[in-house]
């Protein structure tokens, strides 16, 4: 199976995080880009939003991690294919931060202990922060989490696993959050952005139970979605509360109509967005380095205010950019690493 429609989310959400992370990088070179308007100034909700790709990609690992693992009770298979998806192309990528890092002028600092725990994505703490060396790989940190707490279901129940993992997953947040601890895995633990994985996983289930929506029913998730739009966009309540409450809602409703109505399901969609929902994690975990380039020459060099150009084509062409080197990435380097690595995953 290879839905379609889950192509097109993955390649929209890697596109809405990496302009979520471009206007970061106005926000910090306003003076220099010569950005004037209070919308390039500040982290605001009109692209604090763009978060939400991060969401729809949990929601999409618990829906193919439970469609593809069901029939399935080799414990060393699953590991093998968990450990081929993420690990070689995170290698790269640490990689390509170890070399900045280094470079003079960088004000990236490379730690041994930082840089080998990031690179085995074991949470930890450094200054602090549980940020990974490459901080966009704070979200390989969940992934990896819930991988391993799914392989323990792989252990010990074959038919009641998505019950199993949903229980696991309630029990350790609950205990966690009682527990005074500095352990970083606590911390991941709290976050009950580890739901979001349950979610897609209670989602596959119903959509292998042939689950279906009607176009009422679809009309009412997207108002639904709209409203918590809205709120999310008027409101800044919403922005101290976990994704769960503040980002998910919008996400499950549109996950729910791309999987269960039909007639979007069962739409062609263009070779364009199969593309880089294939390309997406390249680009989600690559994107960065234009951005950290770019942002260094704006430092040194304010080419953009002297050439007068209006911030938003800024925006739009530096997000371009971080979205074509992530495609590079992946057609160069992450699409020949599968290949060569899938064969020890079928050995």
């Amino acid at each position: 199976m290879k839905l379609l429609t889950l192509q097109f989310l993955r390649g929209v959400a890697a596109i809405v995080v990496v302009a979520y992370h471009v206007h970061g990088l106005i926000t910090k070179r306003a003076s220099e880009i010569g950005a004037e308007h209070a919308f390039w100034l500040v982290e605001n909700q009109f692209v604090k939003i763009g978060a939400i790709g991060v969401d729809v990609f949990f929601i999409l690992s618990g829906f193919i991690i439970f469609y593809t693992s069901r029939h399935s009770s080799d414990l060393w298979l699953y590991v093998k294919k968990r450990v081929v998806r993420i690990y070689p192309i995170w290698f790269v990528a640490i990689f390509f931060m170890s070399v900045i890092a280094i470079l003079p002028g960088t004000s990236a600092v490379f730690e041994w202990k930082h840089v080998l725990y990031s690179s085995l994505l074991m949470p930890h703490y450094t200054d602090g922060s549980l940020t990974p060396f490459l901080k966009v790989g704070w979200t390989l940190n969940y992934e990896i989490l819930f991988y391993s707490l799914f392989g323990i279901c792989f252990i010990l129940t074959k038919n009641k696993r998505l019950e199993l993992i949903t229980s696991i997953i309630v029990c350790l947040w609950i205990f966690s959050d009682a527990i005074d601890s500095n352990l970083a895995l606590f911390a991941l633990l709290q976050n009950p952005i580890l739901f979001e994985f349950v979610i897609g996983g209670w989602l596959a289930r119903f959509y292998l139970a042939g689950f279906t929506i009607t176009k009422i029913q679809m009309y009412i998730l997207l108002l639904i979605a709209l409203i918590w739009l809205s709120l999310f966009f008027y409101s800044t309540w919403l922005w101290h509360y976990t994704s769960l409450i503040s980002r998910a809602p919008i996400a499950i409703s549109i996950f729910i109509i791309a999987v269960f109505y039909c007639p979007i399901r069962d739409c062609k969609v263009p070779n364009l967005f199969i593309y880089l929902g294939d390309a997406s994690y390249s680009i989600y975990l690559f994107h960065m380095f234009p951005i950290m380039v770019l942002s260094g020459v704006f430092k040194k060099i304010p080419i953009v205010e002297f050439l007068n150009i209006p911030t938003v084509i800024v925006w739009g062409v530096i997000t371009f950019i971080s979205i074509l080197f992530g495609c590079i990435v992946y057609s160069l380097v992450e699409r020949n690493l599968n290949l060569y690595m899938k064969r020890f995953v079928t050995k």
